[in-house]
């Protein structure tokens, strides 16, 4: 599979189309952290830590390489000399580094780890509502995991008051974080509107919830149902999904958009977070002039 070379014109297909609702002020405040729930875009290692580790998940090198290039959260320049044909750094980490924020640490093998610059609750594979509902309602799938966002949310209301001392440092946390629901793969969006609705009653003013991926866009779908008119309704049996064995990668994700045929190279995702800044992807921009340094 040949992705398509990157050209800044090319990206138009790639567009997420973000609904981002701020919630209070619309003047651009300085975040102290980030909170994020999502699925394999957004997973800088849960979904690794989760693993069995006698038993670990037969992705190629380049998942694990990317698991270790997001949780550097001590060195951004670190990165920057890592090998050509290393997976791309998340875009919520890009996100974080033009935000002047370190890292987002994953929750799960954290080790007493400090969130105090965010948490990351994504985990590659997640659903949108539970695996067991979709079964019940007769959607089957290998589902790689039962961490959905339901569970995401969950997760982070019952860790809440370990984060904050007292009532008004929860207040704090929450008010001044960016929280980002989503991307995932099967958007569901009852459960995502209800799900920004409670971290709303919780404090939450602030979210970024990026819309669902051009799906018939991927490099993937292109290369695998080239001779195929796409019909909307129309549904696939696909036997090679990412990760799986015979899936080829780019060897210089700079000159590319896809890195492994459903995720985007780090260069389409560097364009990404700075047009979420700075527009125009967000509606509302979330950096100030002062942050108009990304490049």
């Amino acid at each position: 599979m040949s992705p398509s070379k990157f050209h800044l014109w090319k990206l138009t297909c790639f567009l997420i189309t973000v609904a981002t609702e701020v919630l209070g002020s619309e003047s651009f405040q300085r975040y102290k952290s980030i909170i994020s729930f999502g699925d394999s875009i957004s997973d800088t290692g849960n979904f690794l830590h989760l693993s069995d580790p006698n038993h670990l998940p037969r992705w190629p090198p380049h998942y694990r390489l990317h698991c270790m290039n997001n949780q550097d959260s001590t060195s951004v320049q670190k990165k920057k000399k890592k090998k050509k044909n290393q997976d791309p750094i998340s875009q919520l980490n890009l996100t974080a580094e033009f935000l002047g924020i370190p890292y987002i640490s994953p929750y799960f093998g954290h080790n007493n780890q400090s969130f105090e610059n965010g948490i990351n609750f994504a985990v590659a594979g997640a659903t949108a509502v539970e695996p067991e509902l979709l079964q019940e309602k007769g959607i089957t799938a290998n589902y790689m995991t039962n961490v959905s966002l339901i569970v995401q949310l969950s997760i982070f209301k019952k860790i809440l008051p370990n984060l904050c001392g007292f009532p008004s440092d929860c207040r704090e946390i929450l008010e001044n974080s960016l929280f980002i629901v989503g991307e995932i793969g099967e958007l569901n969006l009852a459960s995502m509107n209800n799900m920004v609705q409670e971290l709303f009653n919780l404090g939450a003013r602030t979210f970024l919830v990026p819309g669902k991926f051009p799906t018939g866009c991927s490099a993937a779908y292109l290369t695998r149902f080239r001779t195929t008119d796409m019909i909307y309704g129309e549904t696939f049996t696909v036997d090679k999904p990412c990760g799986s064995r015979g899936v080829k990668h780019c060897r210089v994700p700079s000159e590319y958009v896809t890195w492994d045929g459903f995720h985007l190279t780090e260069a389409a995702y560097r364009w990404i977070a700075k047009s979420l800044l700075n527009g125009p992807l967000a509606s509302i921009a979330l950096a100030a002039p002062a942050f108009s340094f990304l490049s």
